[in-house]
């Protein structure tokens, strides 16, 4: 389907990376996890820890191992309607447009001097296009650190979802190539439905038919 044809920061290039890149490789087994509205899951080593949310919009928080590290990854989802009447077609354009720095100017504005590498359009999270952060901060809460972030943005069915992955910023490398695994397994429910995700049949190109009329008089084209 056309509207799925998108990247994740390249992740056509981190598709072969292995989650265990980055940790024992015993821990082997994988955790799946779904919101309770099954609205997206995401799946993580069973070595990782789930950990109380830090705010409403959270939906998951996860720690990895290692202690001063600080290695978490967390999925959020803030309700978002102001697109729901346009075609899936025209999610791409939305996307670059409304879902790229402005989103992650507020995701970031509670953390102390956020500065951001890059910030890439066009990228993927799920079925949804997104838009890419990559992010260094001081921490406003908790231990006080520097950070390094990558994160994703994509607008969905009315929400918008951020995926975030952040470690100190020191052990950040390490945990890099098991950050874009989360990330390549965070996926969306599919809808069977497309009339409710604004997906419409292009109508308007349809060839002319006739309506018949009592009389020849009164056939038209239409």
């Amino acid at each position: 389907m056309p509207w799925l044809k998108k990247s994740i920061l390249s992740l056509s290039t981190v598709a072969a990376l292995s989650m265990s890149a980055a940790i024992p490789a015993a821990n082997a087994s994988v955790f799946v996890w779904q919101a309770d509205d099954q609205s997206v899951s995401a799946s993580f080593p069973d070595s990782w820890q789930r950990i109380s949310n830090q705010a409403p919009s959270t939906l998951l928080t996860i720690k990895a191992p290692g202690e001063y590290d600080f290695a978490t990854c967390t999925i959020s989802k803030t309700p978002d309607d102001r697109f729901k009447i346009y075609p899936i077609h025209y999610a791409a354009q939305i996307q670059r447009e409304y879902v790229s720095q402005n989103v992650w100017d507020r995701y970031y504005h509670a953390q102390t001097n956020p500065v951001f590498h890059m910030v890439k359009d066009d990228s993927g999270l799920g079925r949804g296009f997104a838009t890419m952060s990559s992010v260094s901060y001081e921490t406003a809460v908790g231990p006080k650190m520097i950070k390094r972030a990558v994160a994703f943005a994509s607008l969905y069915n009315k929400a918008i979802y951020v995926a975030e992955c952040s470690a100190e910023q020191s052990a950040y490398p390490r945990w890099h190539n098991a950050f874009m695994s989360f990330m390549k397994s965070v996926d969306f429910k599919e809808f069977t439905n497309y009339a409710l995700s604004g997906y419409y049949r292009n109508f308007i190109s349809d060839a002319d038919y006739k309506v018949v009329g009592p009389t020849i008089f009164d056939t038209t084209n239409q």
